[in-house]
């Protein structure tokens, strides 16, 4: 009784450049073979992935933290750049940073009383940020 060869169907395969059916028992070209490689490559990828970023989580965390921090800046700085070629807005906002140092000098900085006011602030807002309290 003859044995009957199983064919396998080759999906990639162009028209009457190759055959459409290989035996089962011939090695598979080395596209698909490659094309196999990759295919399991691809299926360990979020594997890969999940491992890496457990293992290196904070130096990935502060490289996003420099980049996001870099782009920030130079969005504020083309911000204020934009801004300063507005003719007179440029005088103002020097005018009004220049006022609110002159209060802030006058209202905190000078008397001792108001200096401790001042320490007394700040020594809160830290107390309110480190340990969460609620006022």
């Amino acid at each position: 009784m003859p044995t009957a060869v199983n064919y396998a169907v080759l999906e990639s395969s162009k028209f009457d450049t190759q055959p459409l059916v290989i035996p089962d028992n011939q090695p598979l070209p080395q596209r698909q073979h490659i094309g196999g490689k990759f295919s399991t490559f691809l299926e360990q990828l979020p594997k890969y992935l999940g491992s890496f970023s457990t293992e290196y989580q904070m130096p990935i965390i502060c490289f996003s933290t420099i980049i996001t921090a870099t782009i920030t800046v130079k969005i504020i700085i083309a911000v204020l750049d934009v801004i300063n070629e507005i003719p007179q807005l440029n005088l103002v906002f020097e005018l009004t940073g220049i006022g609110y140092l002159i209060w802030f000098v006058f209202r905190y900085l000078f008397k001792a009383s108001t200096r401790q006011e001042l320490a007394a602030q700040i020594s809160f807002i830290q107390k309110e940020i480190v340990e969460g309290q609620d006022s």
